[in-house]
């Protein structure tokens, strides 16, 4: 019986599944990364202040 050549075979496959989920969390990461610093760039590119808008139905001041 050779036995031993059947593990190794199992053993691949598991490290091979393995090193796929860790490819898949290390790629969600980089995802949840890029969204977040997305999310923060262009909160910080909201203008702040006063908007003051004179239109027909007259004047309107908003506090941004």
């Amino acid at each position: 019986m050779h036995v031993p050549a059947r593990r190794s075979v199992q053993n691949e496959k598991a490290r091979t599944m393995n090193r796929n989920k860790l490819y898949a969390v290390i790629a969600a990461l980089v995802v949840a990364s890029l969204v977040l610093g997305y999310l923060f760039y262009k909160e910080r590119q909201k203008p702040t202040g006063i908007e003051i808008e004179i239109n027909d139905n007259g004047i309107s001041i908003d506090q941004k």
